[in-house]
């Protein structure tokens, strides 16, 4: 069967509260907080513990839980008070499972997506009256993306896409490498192998519009725009 994480989220917003201190430097506070925090969201998704645990899934049925009110209210405060280590320590890695995983099957970590209920708290966070900063919202977009070292980044599902396009609407810095990584994510999803489900999915032409026209000058000057138009 596979394993849970043995801390009750009261547990872990007590250690949070007496431990992440001011005083903590970034490096210790992500590493406190991939220890401590990735795990309560990995719970959310039994296909993300089974990936993270390096073990199969118990039973094909499950479909997850949602977050409960004080795990979410717990989370905006991270959001809020330390929002680049909350991101680098917790939403990347739990939305992927690349850095997180411990020994991982090749295969479960290639066909994992994050589950509804991992991205529709996501989204409530973003959307938070404590969301993340635009350099913290700009971290989450970079980690959720596909990086040089070859992890495929984040898998776009209806679940998923709803937070690149809440982290485009709020339009942080992005580089030119970095939009060229969306732009090719949206063109992938647009080519003729994507399947029907995707090329005509409405979350995927949301998004879409929100990147031509948060970033319109960007999108002109990246050199895809051709292939934007053909896919």
């Amino acid at each position: 069967s596979t394993p849970s994480f043995p801390l009750e989220e009261t547990v872990v917003a007590l250690l949070v509260r007496d431990h992440l201190t001011d005083a903590m430097g970034a490096l210790r506070a992500r590493a406190f907080l991939r220890a401590f925090v990735l795990p309560l969201m990995i719970e959310i998704s039994p296909a993300a513990k089974a990936v993270y645990y390096g073990c199969s899934p118990s039973g094909g049925k499950e479909k997850g839980k949602p977050a409960s009110r004080s795990m979410t209210s717990f989370l905006a405060g991270l959001c809020r008070d330390r929002p680049n280590e909350f991101v680098l320590g917790v939403l990347a890695p739990s939305l992927t499972v690349q850095e997180s995983a411990s020994t991982v099957n090749n295969a479960e970590l290639s066909s994992f997506e994050p589950s509804r209920f991992q991205c529709e708290l996501v989204v409530r966070l973003l959307k938070g009256k404590d969301g993340l900063s635009l350099s913290a919202t700009a971290l989450l977009l970079n980690g959720v993306l596909p990086s040089s070292d070859g992890t495929s980044g984040m898998k776009w599902t209806e679940a998923s896409m709803p937070i690149v396009t809440v982290c485009v609407n709020r339009k942080p810095v992005l580089t030119s490498a970095s939009l060229a990584k969306l732009l090719d994510r949206v063109i992938a999803c647009l080519s003729p192998g994507s399947p029907p489900s995707m090329t005509r999915s409405m979350k995927l032409s949301t998004l879409f519009n929100s990147i031509v026209t948060k970033y319109s000058s960007q999108v002109k000057e990246s050199g895809k725009v051709d292939q934007l138009k053909n896919s």
